[in-house]
């Protein structure tokens, strides 16, 4: 453990890049800069590499700034000293309750992907919980239990690229305390105390460096920690509770909005930026690309994501085409940055959920305007079929992705028939939410495509 002195005010549910690059270094900058005065406590749920060097290294990590802002470039480097500590919700699930003793706790930040905010009816034991949803569910009452009688807010900040995120969480925390029977007390204390703000988070977080070399003499220790982004960021937060007063970010010049609606904000960021970057995995991974700016730089594949931007997605958006046109134009640029190396190896976490929550209701919008289906997505469609035949991509890399979904696939292109396979995939409720098999011609479509690539014959 570290020896910080400032309180734990931040409990974070996740140690990726993106929250490291992200939230957690506007906390250290909110440290910084400003009387905020407080420490985040990370919570993971599985053990990897990264967590030992988070321990390692007494939590310390360094993020760099890297790219063009207002014409000038930007090649900065900020240490991170805002964490003090990582939990582990499965097996130290006991400590991970008496996080949520502070008394001076303040907010609960997430970033478990799109796959992470779920209800499970099988998810029955309070004390064995299985998901996001039913650990903080778990968290908060162990709080009330203890501390029901404070009457200051935490705020629970969601920043998974879904519709509604925070609601959606909550709806799925009531549904825990349906499910487990909790008290009606309980219930009410979660609508008076704990304020759920949707939000809308931009940022390109590439990771780990390609050369890290290039930065160890500017920094004061080995980190093999070092996060690397652009320096643009972008956080819309939903205005409840009295948050914009508790996080004094007007004190800095951190692009943080307080906003009484996302929805305007999400639908540009979402469909276009992380639409973009699910179509680049999907096909770029089949064809051996391994990063945005190798994607960016292959004149047909360029020209192939253009013509989607353009074509099917910019008319699908409903606010000021201006907006939406511009900030495609912004994005094409910071895909284009070139300091970054980032792998898309490192988007690839959940393509399958991904392309439902940022693609998939592009193509339905398309073709309730158009009449017909988006030919550019229906293509990202069929090739993320193909990246998800096997386990591993045609480079080399092993997808990661919730293991159902894995084995859905597995189970999927084991038939000999291209028609039963897309029929399953299609149809499977647990990937799309619904059966897109009854979508007009998706299935002769991705058929024709897949046959197209000389794919069937291999089956």
């Amino acid at each position: 453990m570290s020896k910080h002195k400032l309180p734990v005010k931040i409990i974070q549910f996740g140690k990726g890049n993106f929250l490291r690059g992200f939230s957690t270094w506007m906390i250290e900058i909110l440290n910084e800069e400003t009387d905020f005065n407080g420490c985040i406590e990370i919570v993971e749920t599985f053990d990897t590499i990264k967590s030992q060097q988070l321990i390692d290294q007494d939590f310390k990590y360094h993020v760099i700034e890297r790219g063009i802002e207002n014409n000038s470039i930007i090649d900065r480097i900020t240490k991170i000293n805002a964490v003090t500590g990582l939990t582990n919700a499965v097996k130290e699930y006991n400590k991970f309750l008496k996080l949520a003793l502070d008394p001076q706790l303040k907010f609960i930040i997430s970033n478990t992907t799109e796959a992470g905010i779920i209800f499970k009816n099988e998810d029955t034991d309070i004390s064995t919980p299985q998901t996001f949803p039913s650990r903080l569910t778990a968290l908060l009452f162990h709080r009330f239990q203890h501390l029901g009688h404070l009457e200051e807010h935490i705020f629970v900040l969601t920043c998974e690229l879904i519709d509604k995120n925070a609601d959606t969480l909550k709806s799925f925390v009531l549904k825990y305390c349906e499910l487990w029977k909790l008290s009606l007390e309980f219930i009410e204390w979660i609508g008076k105390s704990i304020v759920f703000c949707n939000t809308l988070v931009d940022r390109i977080v590439s990771g780990y460096p390609r050369i890290p070399e290039t930065f160890h003499k500017r920094i004061d220790f080995q980190d093999e920690l070092l996060v690397e982004c652009e320096p643009f960021h972008f956080w819309a937060i939903e205005k409840k509770g009295g948050i914009n007063k508790v996080l004094p970010v007007h004190k800095t010049k951190l692009n943080v909005q307080f906003v009484e609606n996302i929805k305007p904000y999400k639908d540009i960021k979402v469909r276009i930026l992380n639409g973009a970057h699910t179509a680049m995995v999907a096909l770029g991974m089949v064809n051996g690309i391994k990063t945005v700016d190798e994607f960016m730089h292959h004149k047909l594949l360029s020209a192939f994501l253009e013509n989607m931007l353009n074509d099917e997605i910019l008319p699908t958006l409903s606010r000021n085409h201006n907006d939406s046109n511009d900030f495609k134009d912004k994005v094409y640029d910071r895909f284009k940055n070139p300091f970054l190396k980032h792998q898309l190896s490192a988007i690839q976490l959940n393509s399958i959920s991904k392309f439902r929550s940022r693609l998939l209701p592009t193509l339905k919008d398309y073709l309730s305007i158009k009449g017909s289906l988006p030919h550019y997505i229906t293509e990202v469609l069929a090739h993320l079929f193909l990246l998800y035949r096997d386990s591993h991509s045609p480079s080399g890399f092993e997808l990661k992705d919730d293991p159902r979904v894995l084995d859905i696939f597995r189970k999927a292109w084991s038939q000999n028939n291209l028609e039963t396979t897309l029929s399953i995939l299609l149809g499977n409720k647990i990937l799309w939410g619904e059966n897109l098999c009854l979508i007009k011609d998706l299935k002769d479509e991705i058929a024709a495509i897949l046959e197209r690539l000389n794919t069937a014959k291999e089956m």
